[in-house]
């Protein structure tokens, strides 16, 4: 390979890395950001249940 196409391929090679260490990046903080919305609770919730179920 010559030079200019040598270079040409690792500046793809760098951007497929950038792009994909950003999308982990990405991915990461949705989980992040998940973990710390509420979420509801179910403390103190009772069931109705038959009475043939006794």
């Amino acid at each position: 390979m010559n030079d200019d196409r040598l270079l040409a391929k690792a500046a793809e090679i760098e951007a497929r890395r950038e792009k994909e260490e950003q999308k982990a990046l990405d991915s990461t903080d949705d989980e992040n950001n998940s973990e710390a919305e509420p979420r509801p609770s179910r403390r103190g919730l009772r069931f109705r249940r038959d009475k043939n179920d006794s």
